[in-house]
């Protein structure tokens, strides 16, 4: 299974080698029948399974943090379905957006009506 492309491969190494923190994600992946959700935006060229995405299990608990590849394609296979990836997704903001919005709402979205009010961090109008 793949869940990367070779483009998206290479934006997710650009993204770890730059100095910005802030990246916008670059795929999202999910099993389905379940709540686990991750927006993927950067990973380590020299250790590949390692990845930083924003993580929902569905608990409540949303967090930015370093996860391994290898353990979410494992919880998948653990859980039934099989970890995908969600080919409509296109990351639009920077991955902080999108940690405000879940926070906010308790659960990752990409619906850009419940974004678009956090893309300024301060909610204050441009």
């Amino acid at each position: 299974m793949f869940l990367f492309s070779k483009p998206d491969i290479e934006q997710l190494i650009k993204n770890f080698e730059s100095n910005e923190v802030d990246h916008i994600p670059v795929a999202k992946l999910f099993i389905p029948r379940t709540s686990f959700i991750w927006l993927v935006t950067e990973v380590d060229p020299n250790e590949p399974l390692n990845a930083t995405a924003l993580y929902d299990a569905g608990d409540g608990v949303i967090s930015l943090a370093e996860v391994n590849l290898g353990e979410i394609l494992h919880r998948g296979y653990e859980l039934g379905p099989m970890v995908q990836r969600d080919p409509r997704f296109v990351g639009k903001y920077p991955v902080s957006v999108y940690l405000r919005a879940a926070l906010h709402c308790g659960y990752i979205t990409d619906q850009d009506l419940l974004i678009n009010r956090f893309k300024n961090p301060f909610g204050l109008s441009p």
